[in-house]
């Protein structure tokens, strides 16, 4: 009954003052006016969260008066906290304001978020624990609480800010966000933090219609700030159980704000350090930071944007934004009385932001095919064979636990005993790989030899690995947990040493820019000259796919790029608008080669011939000139 008289008091309140601060802005000239990232087209109003902030305040408080006996059992116990929350609070809206009327800089509103956090993180105290249940143990925090805290309320904060960018699209999600939180509040007995949600949920929803679908005020960074405070502070105080904080609830609620912050973050980031290819006596990688890292630096480059930019109207994008977050928030709601629900949610969530983030939205954000991992791979210190050897020691333990948790084995030994068992087939494996050669073989550029000599490998070290832990502590693991410790010990075997070379590929695939080629001939000709192409990034050639006479080969993929048919060699070359025509083999007839350059000449394509020279004393090298005819690869 209290959640509701505070859901219709912030309603009300808030649709009654929203006009009379929208007048308060004007008088004070607190206007948004149109920039180029900026998506309204006509000066607006801001200090709109000063409505929403009065009216959460006046229906909390009113809710409480109005409630009699329930409000002694609703604040017992919860004053010092509640204290925390309202100088947080008022803070937030505070700077908010001042901001809105002349913008301040962006270290002091930093330096306000971190105030405001921690004051309530001494009233309300830190997390103690994070719940993993049911698919891990409780994660105790200690000391770490309060940075994780601290980082928490800055991040959220942050979060919700960035939202405000469409009309209607921070207000709403907003108001789902704490319609979410207001639910878990209720199902965990939560019944201050319900209160503040409803009062909160009240005062946006009155705020809607004067913000969307056609904006005549908008919340400005008082309400951005201020709501975003409020759902960063209620989403860690009060969703625990039994001290331990439901962080997959939390991230459910706030699932669009922080996925959008999380790209703008890595985006920013990833904008300021390239990755830089140097010829040296062998090529090597390097992380070059050619500017300043912005994180605060505003850019037309978020959630709302991108959408805008594949085609969606304003009004779609932001609905849409709704639709997701809603469901988002059902999950958080679930997740609270069904404890699988969080962690299978959240994982599913953050595939899907990993997946179509990269794929759809921030093509900046394809680390792999940017080469990000290489120089990390290329360091002195991850070609060390010790550190090679001690990976691989931590992988077989690691492996021969994961097994034993997959196949249990009969009563599970305590937990030194455990390590005497992990630290042995750890031991035997790296005793195995040594045995097999593994250590000596250079994995830079590895070929079907070296993955045979880690098949052989992975084998031997299992083996090794299962008659001395019989030998020594009985046969207590079944067969099934010895292959499934082989199968994990070889993936990891493999990925580790493959890992530079398959990095390298995405990355030689990755190019974008430079001169658009087709190769002309699907065969083992063709093969080497991509592989020319890809590993020599300087000749400035970016393959696009190939062409070849054999009907059979038509519209299939061959080492990973389509294959054209050369008997609509036209056709290809309008539809794909290719630079240069390599081609790759002499088995094509000389009158076939005089039309392929007839037809190219036409288009304005430009024809390549690839060679393989051998040399009797040295190999020769010649790179085709602007009007070359040969690319010559020794």
């Amino acid at each position: 009954m209290t959640s509701l008289l505070g859901l219709g008091l912030g309603f009300l309140v808030s649709m009654l003052a929203t006009p009379l601060v929208r007048r308060l802005a004007l008088a004070l000239g607190a206007i948004d006016v149109p920039e180029d990232r900026k998506v309204h087209t006509r000066p607006i109003p801001r200090l709109g969260g000063l409505a929403v902030a009065g009216a959460t305040l006046v229906a909390a408080a009113g809710a409480l008066g109005l409630s009699y006996g329930d409000a002694a059992g609703i604040v017992r116990g919860e004053e010092l906290r509640l204290a925390g929350l309202l100088g947080g609070f008022v803070l937030m809206v505070g700077v908010g304001a001042r901001d809105d009327v002349r913008s301040l800089p962006a270290g002091v509103k930093l330096c306000t978020q971190i105030a405001a956090a921690a004051l309530l993180l001494v009233t309300a105290g830190p997390p103690h624990a994070v719940d993993l249940a049911p698919y891990g143990p409780r994660v105790e925090l200690g000391p770490w609480g309060w940075l994780l805290g601290l980082l928490w309320v800055v991040a959220v904060v942050n979060a919700f800010n960035m939202a405000d960018g469409l009309d209607g699209l921070a207000v709403g999600l907003g108001l789902l966000s704490a319609g979410a939180l207001a639910g878990a509040g209720m199902m965990l007995n939560e019944g201050a933090s319900a209160l503040v949600m409803t009062a909160l949920c009240g005062a946006l929803l009155g705020f809607l219609p004067h913000n969307f679908p056609r904006a005549r005020v908008f919340l400005g960074d008082s309400g951005s700030l201020g709501v975003g405070f409020l759902l960063a502070a209620v989403s860690l105080s009060s969703l625990e159980r039994q001290g331990a904080w439901l962080v997959f609830s939390a991230g459910l609620a706030l699932a669009i704000p922080l996925a959008d912050c999380s790209f703008a973050v890595l985006r920013r980031v990833w904008r300021a350090i390239e990755m830089q290819r140097m010829r040296t006596a062998r090529v090597r990688y390097r992380f070059v930071i050619e500017k300043p890292i912005g994180l605060f630096a505003a850019d037309r480059r978020h959630l709302h944007h991108r959408l805008l930019d594949l085609g969606f109207s304003a009004r779609r994008a932001v609905v849409t934004l709704w639709l997701i977050a809603a469901a988002c928030g059902l999950t958080a709601v679930a997740a609270v009385r069904w404890g699988w629900v969080g962690p299978v949610a959240g994982a599913l969530v953050a595939a899907l932001a990993a997946y179509f983030g990269p794929h759809w939205l921030y093509q900046e954000l394809r680390l792999l095919q940017r080469g990000t991992l290489l120089p990390l791979l290329d360091m002195s210190a991850t070609r060390n064979r010790a550190l090679h050897a001690l990976f691989d020691a931590a992988a077989g333990g690691a492996a021969f636990a994961l097994a034993l948790l997959i196949i249990p084995a009969g009563s599970r030994p305590g937990f030194p005993a455990f390590l005497a068992h992990t630290g042995l087939v750890g031991a035997a494996t790296v005793i195995a790989f040594w045995a097999a050669d593994v250590y000596r073989p250079s994995y830079r550029h590895p070929s079907v030899s070296e993955a045979l000599v880690l098949l052989r490998a992975g084998f031997f070290a299992t083996v090794l690995s299962a008659v001395l832990h019989a030998l020594l502590f009985g046969r207590m693991v079944p067969v099934a947990g010895w292959v499934l410790h082989g199968y994990l010990l070889l993936s990891a075997l493999l990925a580790s040493r493959l890992s530079f070379r398959l990095f390298e590929h995405m990355y030689q695939r990755g190019r974008s820019t430079g001169r658009r080629v087709l190769i002309y001939g699907a065969g083992r000709a063709g093969d080497l000259a991509l592989r020319e192409i890809l590993a020599n990034p300087a000749r400035g050639l970016v393959p696009l796919g190939f062409v070849d006479d054999l009907p059979g080969l038509s519209d299939r993929l061959f080492c990973g790029y389509r294959v054209y048919p050369g008997s609509q060699l036209e056709q290809v070359l309008v539809s794909l608008r290719p630079d240069d025509l390599v081609i790759s083999t002499r088995k094509i007839g000389e009158e076939r080669v005089q039309m392929i350059k007839t037809v190219c000449q036409l288009m304005g394509v430009r024809v390549l011939h690839f060679e393989l020279v051998w040399g009797a004393e040295e190999a020769q090298r010649a790179d085709a000139g602007p009007a070359g005819e040969r690319v010559a690869a020794s």
